[in-house]
């Protein structure tokens, strides 16, 4: 009879600690899946918001030269905190050199888009989203 309580006992604390387990490890893949869905959301609206309506033959695009549009966007708020720091000085600063300038009044801002496509890049990249 005593055999019998104690394994009755041995497996209900077996069968609970494998339930709360298997919970908590159910629940931290959760939580991954929901990180990566996060960040993939991000990316995505980073290259829809902010590179598709980036009109780089002209200066007529939603970031220019010391009035950063760009800046104010909601979808570079959500993405500044995992840029780089020269990233986000190039981006939200205006031009502090005459070369600054010159490749402004040349190229349009191709250069600035195109450092921001590769830092989206390497975002993703970075978070294994590819």
């Amino acid at each position: 009879m005593q055999e019998l309580i104690v394994s009755g006992l041995v497996g209900g604390v077996a069968g609970g600690i494998g339930g709360w387990a298997t919970a908590y490890i159910n629940w931290d893949i959760f939580k991954l899946k929901e990180r990566r869905d996060r960040r993939r959301t991000l990316i995505d609206d980073a290259r829809k918001d902010l590179l598709s309506g980036w009109d780089i033959s002209s200066e007529t695009a939603i970031i220019s030269p010391g009035g950063h549009e760009i800046c104010h966007h909601p979808t570079y708020v959500r993405l500044r905190p995992h840029l780089s720091s020269e990233l986000i000085k190039q981006l939200e600063g205006a031009p502090q050199t005459d070369h600054s300038t010159i490749v402004v009044m040349m190229g349009g801002q191709a250069w600035l888009r195109n450092a921001l496509i590769q830092e989206i890049a390497d975002l993703e990249l970075g978070w294994d989203l590819i």
